[in-house]
């Protein structure tokens, strides 16, 4: 794992991380929460880098065994920009 890819685990397992509102808006349609944001980031299979979204796509189990998606960009620091389950798009 690269260094910027470890910042945004490690920030996201610390809830250390502000929310878009579209993150927002998506996470209240899909009943996602804060939490399972960083379950999710405990529990990552993947993280891969987007050149053309400039963000970084990662991959891990919810606590309920569903795979769960997070779209997140580094900045200052770590801002979630979207959210969703497999089989949501």
């Amino acid at each position: 794992m690269k260094r910027r890819e470890k910042i945004i685990v490690e920030e996201l397992k610390a809830g250390r991380f502000q929310l878009t509102l579209h993150a927002r808006e998506r996470m209240n349609e899909r009943l996602v929460s804060e939490a399972d944001i960083i379950y999710m980031a405990k529990n990552i299979n993947f993280i891969r880098y987007q050149s053309d979204k400039d963000t970084y796509l990662l991959k891990g189990k919810s606590e309920w065994g569903d795979n769960l998606f997070v779209s997140a960009a580094l900045r200052e620091n770590v801002i979630v920009v979207t959210v969703y389950f497999e089989g949501d798009i």
